[in-house]
């Protein structure tokens, strides 16, 4: 055989067997996943979605009366509701191609002209279509109704009653004519569950493993099975007809809010910056979407791809999957900070709720985790409440610049502090510290509860000695005024390995500094009701710093002038007086 010709058999052979490599390798390649975003207003907080058969979106805002056409070729159109104040709680595409949004007033419809009428049912929440019409869940009644797409009721379905709240945000039409429902509640309130309800009346509700997993939303799958998410469980779930639960954990405890079936034999579901896909067999994917923050809706378009409602983004975001739906290797996480600090390394993750334009977010369910030296040593889910406080009518909530790192007591190991609250009008706030404990190697937390958020501390190196105090105010003085003109003294605290000391003496001239500013405010305020509670803050800082008789003068003079008449209060001044002395006493300001 002559070279050439062999040179030219070895190239053959060699380009056969390079085929031959390529088939056995990794398959058919997977096309990249594509995104393309539209930016709303700064203003506008999408909430709800639901998409078209000719590929527009709909969508609502926070606290926006009207429902909004993103069209094909990105035309925008708004459709106002017909009543001004009423908010759309969730959106649906009908068996007749229209949108109805469930409100407080009513379900709003609107049909493929755009004329927008309301069928005046109550107070709707959720909303699902079936062949024939719509279900929907009823906020002010226990019940589920059925209604035609001409507006007529044709069937309802009374719920159990409870003593709490149950929220019924989920819903979904199954097979065979059962209405499917999620039920989240808080307190002493039944366990979260799932339930369903037959057009024949038949309730039936299945606790989840958890008590308080706040299941969100509902779908039906193609299994003919209802797949839900799982938000403070971090679970996607699964029951059957029968009432038979499988739960599907997700990674790194990343919290779903929404889910939909998809044309591929699928569901789809959103965390705040993942979508995920989970087949009927459990098996769960995770890709990033780019720029997203907190992302509360998802819907599947005719193209093949996602409409995504990303809420403190102010932004649709459309997502089309790789084809196949191959995962990336990069995990998708919740949103988190860490801290390191000597070795010490801690992750908090959360549930985000918003992003302020300083980038600062606002969040809850808070979960810590903290290593030694590349070794986990100590993991909790933050509690609800406070110890010594424990209404779980509550949610814990914090904000990321509350989230830090530092050695607080001077022992050469770092503490974990974060600052938490109830998000309520004034109450309450707590500080939450995680410290090593050499003896058990691992973190012990402390909670100091402050009480109203004008009590929350600032950390102050107040002495220079390198261990900051906690300069706070004493919000026992918010009983005085129910908190309404509340006034406070300063209350500084120190912390010592797990110990918090009022130490508030010691620093006389934060004292100082702080009695000045009430007087300034009292003179200010002469003639007002306020100066009543003014006064009282000032006196309890004169008697700290050793000057009972300053305080007899001025009340007495304000009295004489009757500056502690009563405004609006009908305590007389005189009663007045004999109170706050007493209260005075009580708190240890005043001797007994």
């Amino acid at each position: 055989m002559g070279r050439a010709r062999l040179r030219r058999t070895r190239i053959l052979l060699l380009v056969l067997l390079a085929v031959a490599l390529s088939a056995c390798g990794a398959g058919p390649r997977s096309s990249p996943a594509e995104q393309r975003n539209v930016v709303l207003d700064s203003a506008e907080q999408p909430e709800t979605l639901a998409v078209s058969d000719d590929g527009s979106v709909w969508f609502t805002t926070e606290f926006s009366s009207a429902v909004t056409r993103l069209g094909p070729k990105g035309q925008r159109t708004e459709y106002p509701l017909l009543h001004e104040d009423e908010i759309p709680y969730d959106l649906v595409r009908g068996p007749d191609g229209a949108i109805y949004a469930p409100t407080d007033h009513g379900v709003n419809r609107i049909d493929p002209r755009g004329a927008v009428s309301t069928f005046d049912v109550g107070w709707a929440l959720a909303i699902t279509a079936d062949d024939d019409g719509l279900w929907y869940t009823s906020f002010g009644e226990p019940q589920v109704e059925h209604i035609t797409t001409e507006g007529t009721v044709d069937g309802t379905i009374a719920l159990p009653e409870h003593d709490e709240f149950v929220d019924r945000s989920g819903i979904a039409a199954g097979p065979n004519g059962t209405v499917w429902l999620t039920e989240a509640s808080t307190g002493e309130g039944p366990p979260d569950a799932i339930a369903s309800v037959t057009a024949g009346g038949s309730y039936a509700r299945w606790p989840l493993p958890e008590r308080r997993a706040r299941p969100l939303r509902i779908a039906s799958g193609p299994d003919g099975e209802l797949w839900f998410t799982e938000e403070r469980a971090h679970r996607i779930g699964r029951i059957t007809d029968e009432g038979k639960i499988s739960e599907y954990p997700l990674p790194l405890e990343s919290a779903p809010t929404d889910i939909a079936a998809a044309a591929d034999g699928a569901l789809w579901f959103t965390t705040d910056t993942c979508i995920g896909r989970v087949t009927t067999k459990g098996q769960i994917s995770m890709w990033p979407v780019a720029g997203a923050r907190e992302l509360v809706r998802i819907a599947a378009a005719p193209d093949g791809g996602f409409w995504l409602a990303d809420h403190s983004g102010h932004a649709l975001r459309h997502f089309t999957p790789p084809d196949p739906p191959v995962a990336p290797n990069d995990a998708c996480h919740p949103p988190s900070i860490v801290l390191d600090a000597d070795g010490m390394r801690a992750v908090v993750r959360y549930k985000r709720l918003d992003t302020f334009e300083d980038g600062e977010d606002f969040f809850t369910d808070i979960r810590v985790r903290i290593a030694r030296h590349g070794k986990e040593v100590f993991s909790e889910a933050v509690p609800d409440h406070a110890p010594g406080y424990p209404d779980r009518d509550y949610t814990v909530y914090g904000y990321s610049s509350d989230v830090g790192a530092r050695d607080l007591d001077g022992d050469g190991e770092a503490e974990v502090l974060l600052e938490l609250n109830w998000n309520g009008t004034h109450c309450c706030s707590w500080s939450r510290l995680y410290r090593f404990d050499r003896a058990q190697r691992t973190y012990v937390p402390t909670t100091h509860f402050w009480g109203n958020a004008a009590a929350s501390p600032k950390l102050r190196d107040l002495d220079r000695d390198g261990r900051p105090e906690f300069v706070s105010a004493d919000d026992r003085f918010s009983e005085l005024t129910g908190y309404a003109g509340a006034m406070r003294p300063i209350q500084i605290w120190s912390y010592d390995r797990g110990i918090f000391s009022d130490v508030t003496r010691s620093h006389p001239k934060s004292i100082e500094r702080d009695a000045a500013e009430l007087w300034r405010w009292y003179l200010q305020e002469r003639g007002k009701g306020t100066v009543r509670y003014v006064l009282a803050a000032w006196a309890a800082d004169q008697y700290l710093l050793g000057r009972p008789e300053a305080v007899e003068r001025a009340l007495s003079d304000a009295f004489a002038r009757g500056e502690l008449d009563p405004e609006f209060e009908s305590t007389s001044a005189q009663d007045y007086l004999r109170m706050i002395r007493a209260f005075l006493r009580k708190t240890g300001y005043a001797p007994d």
